[in-house]
């Protein structure tokens, strides 16, 4: 088939430009790359929705999920909701609706009126269990972006945070340890009985 599209010019043509749209698609994906590696936030965007569609690079949800979390991290609204919805969905990344809910909630306050429909669906369905520490981290995130003054409080509600999710893990350890640890064989208590003396 390939012989015979040489033969026609258009067909070149065609091969060509669709080689060059590849090699052009390849080259700006590694441009991206190194930019979003420097924590440029929409680079990071961008390169999680290439890696979504699989425009420039081969589909993967998971590499997505990762640039958009990175994205979010770095305060990019665009990427935060598409991290939230991954969490909500579960695409590349394990489905967690609370920490959804949480990214949602800072979107919706922050203004985006699509956020709050996500989080009143997200209650709804009772979905959503968030702890103390992870509420106190939004909300204090959100009041020292507003003023300086909370930043102390965000700091501490981030090591309470923290210290919650530790002691969260090692619990979790000590139930795994129990529930995979040996059980001890026990006897049935022995019971007496009179010793009983046969007469002839």
């Amino acid at each position: 088939m390939l012989k015979s599209l040489a033969t026609h010019p258009r067909s070149m043509l065609l091969l060509l430009v669709l080689f060059c749209l590849s090699y052009s698609a390849l080259a700006s994906t590694e441009a991206l790359e190194k930019q979003a590696l420097l924590n440029n936030a929409d680079a990071q965007y961008q390169l999680g929705l290439a890696y979504e569609t699989g425009e420039g690079v081969k589909r993967d949800l998971t590499k997505a999920a990762h640039w958009y979390q990175q994205a979010s991290e770095n305060e990019h609204p665009a990427a935060t909701f598409n991290y939230a919805q991954a969490l909500e969905f579960g695409r590349g990344v394990q489905a967690n609706p609370s920490k959804a809910a949480l990214l949602y909630t800072k979107l919706a306050v922050q203004g985006d009126v699509s956020a709050l429909g996500k989080v009143a669906k997200l209650y709804q369905q009772a979905a959503v269990d968030i702890p103390n520490e992870d509420q106190a981290v939004l909300w204090y995130s959100l009041a020292k972006d507003a003023s300086p003054s909370y930043q102390e409080a965000y700091d501490a509600a981030l090591q309470a945070q923290f210290n919650a999710q530790q002691l969260r893990q090692i619990e979790a350890l000590k139930q795994q340890e129990q529930a995979n640890a040996p059980q001890a064989f026990t006897h049935p208590p022995l019971r007496s009985r009179p010793l009983q003396i046969g007469v002839g």
